[in-house]
């Protein structure tokens, strides 16, 4: 095969758990499906405060968290995602913050 026809192997799909506060804003988490679908990425999304055997039973195959709020809900985003061994991205959109941020 010359290397313009060689075949790569497929992009893995990732999983994608969007765990949001619950002030978050609407927007903010359509946006984030809008660009998780644009990288056909599957994707579930919990509820920062909501029961927590569901989104344990639901992260097993999640490959990335992403967290939409502040301080609290990256710290459970933490808290789910590191037995695991999950990545964490955090988008904050939180009110106040005492954790630092790097510029």
């Amino acid at each position: 095969m010359s290397p313009s026809t060689e075949r790569r192997p497929a992009a893995p799909q990732h999983n994608v758990c969007i765990l949001r506060a619950p002030h978050a804003d609407r927007s903010a988490i359509e946006t984030t499906i809008k660009a998780l679908k644009a990288r056909k990425a599957r994707w579930w999304e919990a509820d920062r405060d909501g029961p927590e055997g569901e989104v344990v039973a639901q992260r097993q195959g999640t490959t990335l968290m992403v967290t939409l709020g502040g301080d609290d809900t990256f710290l459970a985003g933490s808290r789910l995602a590191t037995p695991r061994g999950i990545t964490i991205l955090r988008i904050n959109i939180g009110r106040t913050g005492l954790l630092p941020e790097i510029q």
